[in-house]
């Protein structure tokens, strides 16, 4: 078959919607859409919590793990058959950070959207992202036995194969003989397993760090609430204060109200019957003034002298009585002015204190 022909089948047929390369292990999902194994996995890393439900990268249709995993989904047949017809190939190309063409590159970063070998996947996933990047796997078929692809500086074509415990570096065979020959040397393999124990008590470290930060994290979270509560109840508190003294203060303008009209009414009451006694006394004046202003020199008689001089002590008496009642009645009134009295009733409640 041409090649061209070949191609074009494989890109149409044999390519995964999430890795973009030639299915690795096809799985067939309920929707009848198939996917890498691998990529499946990377897929419920990524868009599941419980690990359970994802949705189809292509359809966006709502998948459900088996229970025993994702193992269980079966497997494409019918993609197997034609790459076992077409032959399979495998994703090459070059790192987009160490910019080095490996064999195959390992990784790719969804979120970058870069490839990645597997030497700088490590640097990337630490340092590049605040948040965990979405990495998917893309391609395994390195040698395990393969520790490192780094050159050495000194010599280029030598590979770092061994590991100089004293310098610690990674050198190679030749250096080993040369600059470091009396130092202890190990094989990479060593100390990677010495390396693997140490990122292992790192690991437990960090994972107990984690709990105690995420408990001291659940104890600032309860002592925020706690402040907000206390807070709110303050609040309540101080608004139930407030209207308490509002009412303290208005039975106390209450009462004062009451003694103001009490105190008008009855000096009212005082001046009303003053006004009276005045009207009265005024007007026997009136009449002794009228009776006097009327006399002619034929009406001056014995008689009229009796009855004007009569006339004259009830005047008087009247006088007094008028005299005595508005002496009475003034007094009372400067004792109890309401302005005073007020200001009386003000300031003896101002200097008392609430209840």
């Amino acid at each position: 078959m041409d090649s061209d022909k070949v191609e074009r089948l494989r890109e149409r047929l044999l390519q995964c919607a999430v890795c973009m390369d030639e299915y690795r292990d096809p799985r067939i999902l309920p929707c009848h859409h198939t996917l890498c194994y691998e990529c499946i996995e990377s897929v419920v890393q990524s868009s599941s919590t419980t690990g359970r439900f994802f949705r189809c990268p292509q359809c966006r249709s709502d998948v459900c793990v088996p229970r025993s995993g994702i193992k269980d989904f079966p497997i494409n047949f019918y993609i197997k058959n034609l790459q076992d017809e077409l032959g399979s190939t495998g994703y090459t190309g070059t790192c987009d950070v160490c910019r080095k063409e490996w064999l195959v590159t390992q990784f790719r970063c969804i979120d970058c959207d870069l490839d990645i070998c597997r030497f700088c996947i490590h640097a990337h996933r630490l340092e590049t992202h605040t948040d965990s990047p979405k990495i998917l796997r893309v391609e395994s078929t390195t040698s395990p036995n393969q520790f490192s692809c780094q050159k050495c500086a000194e010599h280029p074509d030598e590979t770092l194969q061994l590991f100089c415990s004293t310098c610690k570096q990674a050198i190679c065979i030749i250096c080993s003989c040369n600059n470091h020959r009396r130092h202890k040397v190990i094989p990479v393999s060593a100390k990677l397993l010495e390396s693997q124990a140490f990122l292992q008590k790192e690991l437990d470290k960090l994972t107990s760090e984690k709990k105690m930060v995420v408990k001291a994290g659940k104890e600032m979270e309860r002592a925020r609430e706690i402040v907000v509560e206390t807070c709110n109840q303050a609040i309540l508190n101080l608004d139930a204060e407030a209207h308490k003294a509002c009412e303290m203060i208005m039975t106390k303008k209450s009462n004062i109200v009451k003694d103001i009209l009490r105190s008008e009414k009855s000096q009212i009451e005082n001046i009303d019957g003053a006004l009276k006694d005045f009207k009265s006394y005024v007007q026997r004046l009136d009449r002794g003034l009228d009776f006097l202003l009327d006399l002619q020199d034929s009406d001056i008689c014995l008689e009229v002298v009796d009855t004007y001089r009569g006339f004259s002590k009830k005047l008087e008496a009247a006088r007094d009585g008028f005299v005595s009642n508005r002496t009475s009645y003034w007094e009372q009134f400067l004792q109890t002015s309401s302005k005073k009295t007020v200001y009386l009733d003000i300031s003896r409640w101002k200097d008392q204190k609430p209840d």
